[in-house]
């Protein structure tokens, strides 16, 4: 595990999971379902291949449900990390594999559409360094169907992290510099 991977994981232990952001994060981190891979390459075409053997790599496994890949080397700008994260879920229609996987993007500069960038609720996606999670489209559903309101989990989130005091989000988010 180099530094990267190591950062992301220590924040999905202490943040995701510490928090409780994500109640469908525990069991598979427990049994070891969860891959974190990292790329320091700069260049997009080996970004993008980068995340192609990482998706083949999952659609090959039968233990892993999901794997966090982390782009080191990534734009610092969120919006152009999102147009990237657009670009490579467009890649998973092509490949047909829409139905099989998701995307979901995180990034130290997060910000939710309709939200205010210095807005507490982004804080439930922003990550120590620039990352895309493919998630199993099957254990979405599985999870959502066992959760009682799924839809509340968003505001859930907003209202836990809001409550945090200045103390409690350096802990939980130390590598978000602006928390004053």
């Amino acid at each position: 595990m180099n530094s990267a991977e190591k950062e992301v994981h220590d924040w999905l232990f202490k943040t995701v999971i510490g928090l409780n952001l994500c109640p469908f994060a525990k069991k598979p981190y427990n049994e070891g379902q969860i891959r974190i891979k990292s790329t320091n390459k700069k260049n997009k075409k080996e970004q993008i291949d980068f995340f192609l053997d990482e998706l083949n790599t999952l659609q090959q496994s039968q233990n892993l449900t999901t794997s966090l890949v982390i782009f080191e080397n990534a734009t610092k700008d969120f919006f152009k990390f999102y147009e990237f994260e657009q670009n490579l879920s467009d890649m998973l229609y092509e490949l047909s594999l829409e139905e099989t996987f998701q995307l979901v993007s995180f990034h130290p500069k997060f910000i939710f559409e309709q939200e205010d960038k210095n807005s507490l609720a982004n804080y439930v996606n922003r990550s120590p360094l620039p990352l895309i999670h493919i998630l199993r489209s099957k254990d979405i559903a599985l999870a959502l169907e066992e959760s009682k309101d799924a839809e509340a989990l968003s505001f859930r989130n907003q209202k836990k992290i809001e409550n945090l005091s200045a103390q409690e989000l350096r802990y939980y988010f130390p590598f978000l510099k602006d928390i004053k």
